[in-house]
């Protein structure tokens, strides 16, 4: 089991030096709540979902970082004031080595790996990934985990 707050707080502490040399503002948010899975793996996906949020966002811009109980589970998203995706683009963003631009992700050292790794761990976590976006306003990933089962026993 994951503490979210604990998984975000981690997350939100290892991408604040790159963000601040990016002049971006990083706002977490979160109900407490308890996830399942493997945290070095989630924390490595949602790092990345933050570092693509810097990568699309102006100097001075936020980012938000939060996470809220749902009806079946827990959602935790990233939300950009960035650049946005294009239609064409959102259908294709999570396969392998797919870049929407080209030049400014070389120019930050990504290889188009980044994203399709993050879905499928989150996939593996069984947790269901939905990104929303909007040219020129920004993107919003949510991250959407299942409510953890409790095992009921027979014994007395």
């Amino acid at each position: 089991t994951i503490d979210v707050r604990s998984l975000m707080h981690s997350v939100s502490e290892s991408t604040l030096p790159a963000l601040h040399n990016s002049d971006i503002k990083l706002v977490t948010t979160t109900d407490s709540y308890t996830i399942s899975g493997d945290k070095d793996l989630l924390s490595s996906a949602f790092i990345n979902l933050i570092d693509n949020a810097r990568k699309a966002s102006k100097s001075g811009s936020t980012i938000y970082f939060s996470g809220a109980k749902t009806d079946n589970g827990f959602s935790i998203s990233v939300k950009d004031e960035g650049i946005g995706i294009s239609e064409e683009h959102l259908e294709k963003i999570c396969d392998e080595f797919y870049m929407v631009d080209k030049s400014r992700s070389r120019k930050e050292g990504g290889a188009g790996l980044g994203l399709s790794l993050a879905a499928l761990i989150f996939k593996s976590h069984e947790a269901d990934f939905k990104i929303e976006s909007t040219l020129n306003i920004g993107t919003t990933i949510t991250i959407t985990f299942p409510e953890i089962k409790k095992e009921v026993s027979d014994e007395k």
